[in-house]
């Protein structure tokens, strides 16, 4: 009953802001808010005329809120939550509206798309990044099949980088951050031009470093019966040493065509992250017996909640790069564009999979991926400007290589699941928005996708064939060589239809209904019939589809004092797909995806606002999500009931320049991380209260200088997790998020 309180308190505020804004009008001292654009539709638009749910970050946005890495826009954005896969320090899970990817696998596709400017993203690692040299940030929620294509059942993330610019002068900025644990960040962009008007360059880099936020305590492992001991090593875990750089090329061949040609690379060695049963660290007794042993904490993880002992070394390493070129070229009112793109991602990790002091179980998990991508767009208008058409063909190949690596039992049973996967998709769509009045308008939007899923699956146990024999598609030549060969076609389509109607100029209503799928694919760690169970783990799982209804308001009132946007939706999800752990007597346990019978439901609601009144600034944003999966064993998994977001600054003039103080509230209601429900309670992580604050100085000569804190009041949360009982006894290893850390930003711009 409190949340909910909290949530209508909040909303009613933001519905208040209006009778704010007349307490203080904008027209005596000049205050309005910027109008932000934005390219969700594929074309630059005021994000207040895009009748879609948007939340879009100017620089000016990220750096009010603190805003780094990815992971830092979930406490800005409605309906939006970010995990990190199991184990993985720079592996993304992400939440919109309820939409997520479960397991992480090379053959299960995520539910948000994440684009580097125009070119998708395929795999998950390396999304949990830092952001550096931004021109925006945009998050567009709900199915986005027609325009984004597959796998953004919840939404799609844009990352818009800043691009070479001939026309303009040399420009850049450099900054460095210095903070506890020893973080720094040093951060510089700058644009080149070549030849003026025609060609120019602009490089950009990124170095972040920080030691660990925690502290891993390294066991030799114990044994059957015998407690673990500390060895003396103690692993600076959950640190980062990121570097990353990006170059774009741009050059004006004449007035109707330009090129551009892009480049980046990253690379993250780190000490990994911290794995913690939070039932307890450290097993006394026989820990392979579901009665003969006891769970405590260690007095490491009682005196400090980001400390724990571990029997594994954790580590984990990303390296990951890419090309791209874009082509340009513009007659009339009609333009073509193509985009190429080819990407390579390689990284690894270690983790200690039961999160205790003995060696129960260890995972080690290996990804080499490559992917290329081509989209050509034609795009312009007609009948007097009146019709927005885009006609689009695009074409996206993967292939790589997974591993991972399980020791169980003391390393009495180890097992290698090892697939190579070449994934393909080829779709064409078109999207249309038609002016029926000039204050009415129409869209309508159509894809049609093929994919084909193909695997390479060469999994062992115990140095022997994993795979069942007589399984189709198993080529055996002797119980240690054998190569499993399966493959799927899908076919979908995805679209959408809406009316917009502007009530006023800056006043826009509007209500759409969508459709787009997330790609099924192959069994990455199936063996194949398992007759004791009648249950073959090499099932295809299927492509699961979201249909939505949306209606929403958008409004500028008092002279743009005022932004207020809200809307509403109902999701129906079919064919879900979710992670499940399968048991069976002589195999173990298998990690499998199946498609859920019948139609989840989910329905939500989201506000964002924003006043201007007088030298404040006040934001508000907030979220209902409620699901209601069509098999009572799963629930909604890191889909937090509530949401509230609010950011209160003042910036004061001076002689010098200015001072702004701001301050930043998020707030997320418990969540689940793991879909089954059968243990829930294990996976059920309390409400986050973040609170960061920021005071900076902007100097008449561009620089400025800000003193900043971030979870000031050190909120104890949880920011992933799992459950099992792999013994006949529950386990929780789960990750903690980040302590309370201070510093201070330098910047300068010429």
């Amino acid at each position: 009953m409190f949340k909910v309180k909290i949530l209508a308190t909040a909303c009613a505020a933001a519905l208040a802001g209006p009778a704010l804004a007349q307490q203080v009008s904008p027209h005596e001292d000049g205050a309005k808010l910027e109008e932000i654009v934005v390219t969700a539709q594929r074309r630059s638009e005021n994000l207040q005329n895009v009748p879609i749910a948007v939340s879009a970050f100017t620089p000016a946005l990220l750096a009010e809120k603190i805003i780094t890495n990815t992971r830092d826009l979930q406490q800005a954005t409605p309906s939006m939550s970010v995990g990190n896969q199991f184990g993985a320090s720079t592996s993304a899970v992400i939440n919109l509206r309820g939409q997520v990817q479960d397991v992480s696998a090379i053959t299960v596709d995520p539910s948000v798309g994440v684009y580097q400017d125009d070119i998708y993203l395929g795999r998950v690692n390396g999304q949990l990044a830092e952001l550096f040299d931004i021109e925006r940030i945009e998050v567009l929620k709900g199915p986005q099949g027609t325009l984004y294509g597959r796998n953004t059942t919840g939404g799609a993330l844009r990352i818009i980088t800043n691009k070479a610019n001939p026309e303009g002068r040399v420009s850049g900025y450099a900054t460095a951050a210095y903070g506890t644990y020893n973080d720094l960040r040093l951060e510089a962009g700058a644009n080149l031009p070549i030849i003026p008007n025609i060609m120019a360059l602009r490089l950009s880099m990124l170095h972040h470093s920080h030691s660990g936020y925690t502290k891993s305590y390294i066991t030799d492992g114990g044994g059957v019966g015998r407690a673990a001991a500390l060895t003396g090593r103690v692993v600076d875990s959950d640190d980062r040493h990121w570097n990353a750089g990006r170059g774009d090329l741009a050059w004006n061949v004449n007035d109707e065509f330009r090129l551009s040609v892009s480049a980046d690379y990253t690379e993250d060695r780190s000490n990994g992250i911290l794995s913690r049963n939070r039932l307890g660290d450290v097993i006394t007794g026989n820990a392979l017996s579901a009665t003969g042993r006891t769970v405590t904490n260690s007095p490491e993880a009682q005196n400090d909640f980001w400390s724990g002992r571990v029997s594994e070394v954790p580590y984990a390493n990303l390296r990951q790069w890419g090309v791209g070129g874009t082509a340009l070229y513009t007659l009339g009112a009609t333009t073509a564009k193509l985009v190429l793109a080819h990407r390579y991602v390689d990284a690894h990790q270690r983790v200690d999979t039961d999160g205790t002091d003995q060696y129960l179980l260890s995972f080690e998990y290996a990804l080499t991926d490559k992917q290329n991508s081509a989209e050509f767009q034609l795009n312009g208008t007609a009948m007097d400007d009146r019709l927005h058409w885009l006609y689009g063909l695009f074409y996206f190949k993967e292939s790589g290589t997974e591993t991972t690596l399980s020791n169980a039992a003391y390393g009495a049973s180890s097992r290698i699941f090892g697939v190579g996967a070449t994934n393909r998709s080829y779709s064409a769509f078109t999207h249309l928005e038609y002016d029926i009045t000039g204050q009415l308008t129409a869209t309508l939007g159509y894809r049609y996708t093929w994919d084909r899923k193909d695997i390479r699956g060469f999994s062992r146990a115990g140095g022997l064939c994993a795979y069942v024999p007589g399984t189709p598609g198993l080529v055996q030549t002797s119980s240690t060589n054998c190569t499993l060969f399966k493959g799927s076609k899908a076919n979908f389509p995805s679209w959408t239809a809406g009316l917009s109607y502007h009530i006023k100029r800056d006043i826009l209503t509007y209500a759409k209904t969508s459709r787009a799928s997330r790609s099924g694919g192959q069994q990455a760690r199936g063996i194949g019939f398992i007759p004791s169970t009648a249950l073959d783990t090499n099932t295809p799982f299927q492509p699961e589809t979201v249909t939505d209804v949306e209606v929403g308001l958008k409004a500028e009132l008092f002279d743009r004092a005022l932004r207020l946007n809200i809307d509403a939706y109902h999701s129906w999800l079919s064919s879900a797909q979710k992670g499940i752990i399968v048991t069976t007597p002589g195999v173990g346990s298998l990690s499998l995806v199946a498609n859920l019978p019948g139609t989840t439901k989910i329905k939500g609601m989201e506000i964002e606002s924003t006043a201007v009144i007088d030298r404040f600034t006040w934001d508000f944003a907030g979220s209902f999500t409620e699901g209601e999966p069509s098999d009572p064993r799963f629930v909604m998994s890191l889909t937090p009931k509530y949401k509230v977001s609010t950011t209160l600054a003042y910036k004061q003039p001076t002689s010098f320049g200015s001072i702004t103080g701001s301050v930043t509230y998020s707030y997320s209601s418990s969540q689940y991380v793991l879909t089954e429900a059968t243990f829930r309670q294990l996976t059920q992580f309390d409400s986050r209260n973040i609170v960061n604050a920021q005071l900076r100085a902007e100097l008449n000569n561009e620089v400025s200088i800000s003193l900043w804190g971030k979870n000031i009041f050190e909120d104890k949360y949880w920011n992933h997790g799992a459950a099992f009982a792999p013994f006949g006894y529950p386990i929780a290893p789960s990750f903690v998020g980040e302590p309370r850390t201070v510093g201070a930003t330098v910047t300068t711009r010429f």
